[in-house]
């Protein structure tokens, strides 16, 4: 859902290996599939039924699991599509997150046939503001449509199920880091805060986006300032 950007060089495929060289010992495994090339890398991922005509509906909107609940299946599934939608992350080749730390929170759509078509998780988030106090807040992260889904609403209705889910617990914003055009329409607004992860500024990264927060309460002040994620980017 980002733009296009030059692969960075961890992408380059690695020198095969010469004709002759030995073979790894036998029973010999490599988990880290970062070392491969990311076509081979994602062959590693069992496959699964193709995504067929998508309908213009879902039979029961988003889905909400708990990270930890997800099957076997579900992971196959959801880290496929992750894959598809981000193809220069190659954390997703070996599990379904980017950093060190799961989301707590994920919300599925699935189509009439079953297949997952959408998706996007959410962390429980305490960053620290420039007065030392400390703001709760849901960090989206992961957001995305198979592209033969995208324009049909599954963005919005993902979003409206987050938003819910928070503002019932009494949080008061929702942030994420994206391109502005595609979340202002669900009521996210870019923030010039002065971005920290753990004391250490932000930096660019186009793999980032744009900063952007959504109120979710009539009386929420967003606090103005630097602000520290006091954890990395989600």
């Amino acid at each position: 859902m980002k733009s296009a950007v030059p692969a960075p060089s961890s992408l380059r495929r690695s020198p095969s290996r010469k004709r002759g060289a030995a073979s790894p010992p036998a029973g010999t495994t490599n988990p880290d599939f970062s070392l491969l090339s990311p076509l081979s890398a994602l062959s590693s991922i069992p496959s699964l039924s193709p995504l067929e005509a998508a309908p213009e509906k879902t039979t029961d909107g988003p889905l909400y699991r708990q990270d930890g609940d997800l099957t076997l299946q579900e992971d196959i599934a959801l880290r496929r599509l992750l894959r598809l939608s981000f193809p220069f992350r190659l954390a997703f080749l070996r599990r379904r997150y980017r950093h060190g730390v799961p989301p707590e929170h994920r919300w599925l759509i699935h189509d009439a046939t079953g297949t997952l078509i959408a998706h996007a998780a959410a962390y429980d988030r305490r960053i620290a503001t420039e007065t030392g106090s400390l703001l709760t807040i849901g960090g989206i992260a992961e957001v995305c449509v198979h592209p033969e889904a995208r324009g049909r609403g599954f963005l919005k209705q993902l979003l409206a199920a987050i938003h819910a889910a928070y503002a019932e617990r009494g949080i008061a914003f929702c942030m994420l880091f994206g391109a502005a055009k595609l979340y202002r329409s669900s009521g996210y607004m870019p923030i010039s805060n002065r971005v920290l992860t753990r004391g250490f500024p932000l930096g660019f990264n186009p793999f980032h986006g744009t900063p952007m927060i959504r109120p979710l309460r009539l009386d929420a002040a967003w606090p103005s300032g630097t602000i520290d994620l006091c954890g990395p980017v989600f």
